[in-house]
């Protein structure tokens, strides 16, 4: 009797449904074994087995049949995973690893890149590859480097001017930067707050004028700053205001909501300064001339003998002071009547402090009035109706101390006296 085989034969494969990329995978490696045998693609798959068996190495061919039906689940999903056939031979090694990269892939800018696609036939053309294809030729890249050190060699000698107080030579830097950067390489005068500076160099301007010709007056050195400096101050924060609004998509920017204080801080002290210069001047008498004139007049017989040109120069002063003074306050009152600005506390607490200091003046012009005019009314309804008057801008100042600070922001010593003796 026959005995019965140790091993029974491996039972015939069934047809199975195959992945979508293990699918994919086989067509690829059809298509690429087709190409490379010029055709042998139907002997190759007659002679399956022979092959197997002829294999060059055990790592890089195919399971047998037995093989296939003995797979673990594990590995049967390794295989469906990888989208490789369990018919095809593996990879030989560093398979499943790509192989490593013998070259380094040469990267192109964007300036590069665009030639390239120029040079094509037909050629390409790209407005806006990136954000960096605004970059310079490569012709002047060399020149852009020169030219960014250059500027930094200037700034240096800006700031060594500026520290010197030699403001004639440090304003011919600033505009050296300026014409410098052009292009790509404009000088953006709201970064790392050159802005100030500028506005500092436009201060000195006519100082610098003086320094450059080598005159020098007493006048002149008394005041900080001339009338002409501070004009041409302002009108530099005009144009930033202009050119650099406020964007609600760039909140954090610096835009007008940073050059309107420096703006108005810098005009009212411009204005408490040529009022305290005037008041100065008409407590000093030019000559002695006058003042033998002023003590003629007081001998004389007259009710206004006790006015004298001084006190007359006072009160001019300070009544110009206070047209000056509404105009910043109207200027600041049509500014927080536009959305953005109206919540702003350094805008609110600023127009306050407009407010108290228009409200001081008032009563410090109908006192000097008083004084000068032999026709004015009792003291007592004078002095109520200055009162009535401070009274009302006062509490102006005070409504926007309290929207200043419920907007966050921090009141000055003063304003928080003020806001206090209100509430008290």
């Amino acid at each position: 009797m026959s005995s019965a085989p140790s091993f029974a034969d491996p039972r015939k494969r069934t047809p199975r449904s195959q992945s979508l990329r293990s699918s994919l995978h086989r067509q690829i490696r059809k298509r690429k074994r087709a190409d490379d045998d010029g055709g042998d693609e139907r002997e190759e798959e007659a002679s399956d087995d022979a092959s197997y068996s002829a294999g060059n190495d055990t790592a890089s061919t195919r399971p047998t049949s037995s093989a296939i039906t003995t797979l673990s689940a594990a590995q049967a999903h390794q295989f469906r995973v990888a989208g490789h056939d369990p018919d095809q031979p593996l990879p030989p090694p560093p398979f499943p690893h790509a192989p490593a990269s013998s070259r380094s892939e040469k990267k192109l800018t964007p300036t590069q890149l665009q030639r390239e696609l120029a040079a094509l036939k037909p050629p390409l053309y790209t407005s806006n590859l990136s954000s960096a294809a605004r970059l310079p030729q490569s012709a002047s890249e060399e020149g852009n480097h020169l030219r960014k050190h250059v500027v930094r060699q200037t700034m240096e000698v800006l700031h060594y001017c500026l520290l010197r107080g030699d403001y004639h030579r440090a304003g011919r830097a600033w505009k050296l930067i300026l014409s410098l950067g052009r292009g790509n390489m404009k000088i953006d005068e709201r970064a790392h707050s050159r802005w100030g500076i500028a506005a500092e160099l436009h201060l000195h301007a006519n100082r610098s004028d003086e320094h450059a010709s080598g005159a020098q007056s007493s006048k002149a050195n008394d005041a900080m700053f001339s009338e002409e400096g501070f004009k041409a101050a302002r009108m530099y924060y005009e144009r930033l205001i202009l050119e650099h609004p406020f964007q609600q998509s760039h909140p954090k920017a610096t835009s007008a909501l940073t050059f309107y204080p420096a703006m108005f801080s810098l005009w009212i002290y411009e204005v408490s300064q040529a009022s305290r210069a005037a008041i100065a001047a008409a407590e000093t008498p030019d000559s002695a001339e006058e003042t033998e004139s002023e003590e003629a007049s007081d001998s004389e017989d007259n009710p206004n003998r006790h006015v004298t040109r001084r006190e007359a120069r006072i009160l001019a002063a300070r009544t110009d002071e206070l047209r000056r003074a509404r105009e910043i306050a109207a200027r600041l009152d049509d500014l927080l009547a536009s959305p953005h600005y109206d919540k702003r506390p350094d805008l609110l607490h600023l127009r306050g402090m407009v407010a108290v200091w228009v409200g001081d003046l008032v009563a410090q012009i109908h006192t000097s009035e008083r004084i000068i005019d032999s026709d004015a009314p009792c003291e007592e309804d004078a002095e109520s109706e200055e009162d009535a008057e401070r009274a009302e801008h006062i509490a102006k100042a005070r409504d926007l101390f309290r929207r200043a600070r419920a907007h966050g922001g921090r009141l000055s010593e003063g304003a928080r006296q003020i806001l206090d003796a209100g509430e008290g």
